[in-house]
């Protein structure tokens, strides 16, 4: 997949800005395995599985996410390193919990805020600096930028913790097992 096409569907932006390409693969065997452990997942959150697609990314990385609300991309470092096929669930579970709460919606806000505050300590920067001095202006700048990374860096974190707990939940109420998650986290 190239770049445009990963940015088109959402893909993993910070793959698509370092100039990285997701390498896509097909499978029926493995991708008929995946639908049957994603379906009750998806079900139990009242999304519509059929909505979704699948898309196996050949990349050791162990790694997983979905993206636009509607692509769910799964590694095959994650498909290979994974002792047991709970594992593999736990983390479908864990990128439903994202879809299911609406997440992908909330980080575009997010990003939009941190990159408004970092816009807006740039210019407060540059003025300082016209008025007060180069050093005095560089500082006011980076101060801004670091305070907008750590406000992503916090709401991210807060993203992740609420996909696992909606993880469990899910995994529960399809009656699936979590310790393959828990080896996990």
């Amino acid at each position: 997949m190239t770049v445009l096409a990963a940015l088109f569907c959402g893909a993993d932006s910070t793959r698509a800005q370092s100039g990285q390409t997701l390498s896509l693969f097909r499978d029926a065997e493995i991708e008929g395995i995946i639908s049957s452990y994603a379906e009750p997942l998806f079900r139990v959150n009242n999304l519509d599985f059929n909505r979704f697609a699948i898309h196996l990314v050949a990349d050791d990385s162990l790694n997983a996410f979905v993206a636009n609300g509607k692509h769910l991309f799964l590694f095959s470092g994650l498909l290979r390193r994974s002792d047991d096929p709970g594992m593999v669930i736990g983390v479908i579970a864990h990128e439903v919990g994202h879809l299911a709460a609406g997440h992908l919606t909330m980080v575009r806000g997010a990003i939009e805020d941190a990159s408004a505050m970092v816009i807006l300590s740039t210019l407060l920067g540059v003025g300082v600096g016209l008025v007060g001095g180069g050093e005095a202006g560089v500082a006011v700048a980076a101060a801004g930028q670091q305070i907008g990374t750590r406000t992503f860096t916090r709401f991210s974190r807060i993203q992740e913790s609420a996909a696992d707990q909606a993880a469990l939940r899910s995994l529960e109420l399809a009656g699936r097992s979590a310790d393959g998650l828990r080896d996990l986290m």
